[in-house]
C-alpha cells in the first residue's frame, strides 16, 4: 500500500531513495516472488506486466501484488497523489494478524 512515510507499521520501501529506482523494485519482485513460492513464470508475468507501461503503472502493477505485504512510502505529496496513495488507509491491506497467518500458511518468511 502507498503511503506517506509517517503512516506506516510494515516494511517499507522508500519511492524518494535508492529503492524506488524502477531496477530495484523488479529486484523486490523477484525476491518477493521467491518468498511467496510464486511459480517462475507467475513473477514473469508480474515484471512484464510492470515493465509494459511508465512509472506510475510499474508502482501500480508492484502494489496490485505485493502492496499486502510492503508499503510503498514517499514524503513528495505529489507523487503521493499521482500514484493513488491512500492516506486513510483504505484499499487492500492484510492486519498484522492476517499477514502472519498468510505468511505462515506459505511456510516462508517475508524479508526486504
Amino acid at each position: 500500500m502507498l503511503k506517506l512515510i509517517s503512516q506506516t507499521t510494515r516494511p517499507q520501501i522508500n519511492l524518494d531513495g535508492p529503492e524506488g529506482n524502477c531496477f530495484c523494485l523488479i529486484g523486490y519482485t523477484q525476491n518477493f516472488g521467491d518468498q511467496l513460492n510464486y511459480p517462475e513464470e507467475k513473477t514473469k508475468s508480474i515484471i512484464r506486466q510492470m515493465m509494459s507501461g511508465d512509472y506510475n503503472h510499474l508502482i501500480k502493477i508492484f502494489e496490485k501484488y505485493f502492496g499486502p505485504f510492503v508499503d510503498l512510502v514517499t514524503k513528495d505529496e505529489r507523487k503521493f497523489q499521482e500514484l493513488g496513495g491512500e492516506e486513510n488507509g483504505n484499499g487492500l491491506e492484510l492486519s498484522d494478524e492476517e499477514l502472519k497467518e498468510f505468511l505462515k500458511d506459505s511456510h516462508s518468511t517475508f524479508n526486504l
